[in-house]
């Protein structure tokens, strides 16, 4: 049961490290950008992407003060979040612990031995406004995109979004297999500040269909 999830953690993280710096989408480059604090242009990426909490500083991830402080934070379930509504959970129509998505499961239990899950995640991301110099609504602007983009790639790769998370059909040794991802749920809203200064925060609740035979 472990083992899935661990694969799930480290696929998705190096999908993100893909499309949000390694390779972004050439749709989505001019959207990103925007200029520093000296005029120049840039484009809006992650400082750090990582599994688990941030123990870092999180004004400080780039070294350059007219570079905009960001980070992704992939974890598994919701620690902010201990009730039983974004635990690991047997998959069924009648699941009622999180959003089923209108998704027709069926039985979690098949003949054969074979079960279906749930395995549940929730992706945090914050951007810091601090020193780059960037009005209030283009900092409004940068940060619901890094939202969108994040509830696009978080979904599973298929052909109305190319730039998915193509997750399924991982397999780990104890016979898991992964199927679909699904976004369930998200959020992103300013935080409080400096004057002139902005910060913004957000999630994404990720859950993926898996079976177990």
């Amino acid at each position: 049961m472990g083992e899935m999830v661990n694969d799930l953690l480290a696929s998705l993280k190096a999908h993100l490290q893909d499309k949000m710096v390694d390779s972004v989408p050439a749709e989505y480059l001019a959207m990103l950008a925007y200029k520093d604090s000296a005029g120049a242009d840039r484009v809006l990426m992650p400082s750090l992407i990582k599994v688990g909490r941030l123990q870092d500083d999180p004004t400080r991830l780039n070294p350059d003060p007219r570079v905009p402080s960001s980070h992704i934070a992939i974890q598994v379930q919701d620690p902010a979040d201990m009730s039983d509504g974004w635990k690991h959970s047997v998959a069924s129509s009648v699941d009622s612990s999180a959003t089923n998505l209108s998704l027709h499961i069926g039985y979690p239990y098949e003949i054969g031995g074979s079960r279906r899950w749930w395995r549940r995640f929730k992706v945090s991301f914050k951007v810091f406004f601090i020193y780059s110099d960037q009005n209030e609504d283009e900092a409004t602007r940068l940060a619901q995109l890094f939202r969108a983009l994040l509830e696009e790639y978080c979904e599973s790769k298929r052909p109305d979004n190319l730039h998915g998370w193509q997750c399924g059909g991982m397999i780990d040794t104890l016979g898991e297999t992964a199927m679909e991802a699904h976004v369930a749920k998200s959020h992103c809203v300013e935080l409080g500040g400096p004057e002139d200064d902005y910060i913004w925060e957000g999630g994404v609740w990720i859950q993926v269909l898996t079976q177990r035979e």
